[in-house]
């Protein structure tokens, strides 16, 4: 009996201890886990924002990852100091060029849509844009910053499940709708943008002739816009506010129509600032494929590009974008080696095949 009992007793011990090493053990493993979660190495860094319900969407499409080195303390405060500054540009070039909608405190695209003939104080980041859109839109390539009702129309169509009762192949009545707002579009004596660089000011004024067309056929889209520039100008802002700040290496990327990324990263000798396009991504209606990129000199989708990248060595994505653009504005093989030729930049085309 009495070594009944101390077997017991030497039991109990033996639990109790491996009780003890156990509850050591996962706190142990506790505080190894939050030490590896609180402790920073050097690495690539995924930067994310919290969402804003004031700006519902300044964060879609928009990927940020960059380069820390450095002591766990260093790295620390540049991820805070970093995430602020990308927060901010991302939410400040979003509001910056939305064409919809005001925002208190500076004048943006929708101020200018929505106070047409009233001469207006710009930022000197707006006030750049205009200027380079304006000079783009004088080419009367594949940028007009008047086409925000065209392109509206069309991107009211581009986002249904099926379009095809809006094939212009079969919609007699949508396509000369089309072509007919294209038209008035292209004329470019119909709107009026008076940039003042001294006094950094902006006034944006369409004629009655046009206005009165769009109220006929019930289009109430926005028409100054920074369209399909508008990934590029945004990585663009963004880009400069962070580096300002906290000069990183990384990449920035957007995701729409065309796929854009700005990368300034000498350790990635894969990613390369510039675009790329696919058109096989949308609405195919027997041969002819619908998407964003649609000549805005008629209205129509251009069928000759299935793909194109254009990559740029001096890390100019805007450029690289108005050159992908004018690609997709191209409807001969003699039209497509032109841009490439005088782009300056390295360009891959895939051209479609039937």
């Amino acid at each position: 009996m009495k070594l009944d009992e101390h077997t017991s007793a030497s039991r109990l011990w033996v639990l109790l201890a491996l009780f003890i090493l156990g509850i050591i053990g996962v706190l142990w493993g506790i505080g190894n886990g939050v030490n590896e979660l609180v402790t920073k190495r050097p690495g690539y860094y995924e930067i994310t924002v919290n969402p804003d319900d004031a700006v519902p969407y300044f964060r879609n499409g928009y990927t940020y990852i960059t380069w820390l080195d450095g002591p766990s303390a260093v790295i620390k405060r540049q991820l805070s100091a970093v995430t602020l500054v990308y927060e901010q540009a991302l939410k400040r070039s979003y509001q910056l060029l939305d064409e919809t909608t005001e925002y208190p405190g500076f004048v943006n695209l929708a101020t200018l849509n929505n106070h047409q003939g009233e001469t207006l104080a710009v930022n000197p980041e707006l006030f750049a844009i205009l200027q380079d859109l304006q000079e783009k839109t004088r080419e009367q390539q594949g940028v007009n910053m008047f086409s925000g009702a065209l392109t509206g129309e069309w991107d009211a169509v581009l986002i249904l499940a099926d379009m095809s009762d809006f094939d212009p192949a079969g919609n007699a009545d949508w396509n000369e709708r089309i072509t007919a707002l294209a038209e008035k579009t292209c004329d470019l004596s119909l709107f009026s943008l008076e940039l003042d660089p001294v006094h950094m000011t902006a006034c944006f004024t369409v004629s009655e002739k046009y206005q009165s067309y769009l109220d006929s056929i019930e289009c109430s889209y926005p028409i100054l816009t920074a369209g399909r520039l508008k990934d590029a100008y945004r990585l663009q802002l963004i880009q400069q506010a962070v580096q300002a700040v906290q000069p990183v290496q990384g990449y920035l990327a957007a995701a729409g129509a065309m796929n854009l990324v700005l990368c300034d990263d000498s350790r990635n000798t894969v990613l390369k600032t510039g675009c790329d396009c696919d058109t096989a991504g949308y609405h195919q209606q027997g041969n002819n494929r619908y998407h964003p990129l649609f000549r805005l000199s008629d209205g129509s989708m251009p069928q000759l590009i299935d793909t194109c990248a254009v990559y740029d060595a001096d890390d100019e994505i805007v450029g690289s974008a108005y050159t992908a653009v004018n690609l997709f504005q191209c409807t001969s093989r003699e039209e497509i080696e032109s841009i490439v030729r005088d782009s300056g930049k390295t360009v891959s085309v895939q051209r479609r095949e039937f």
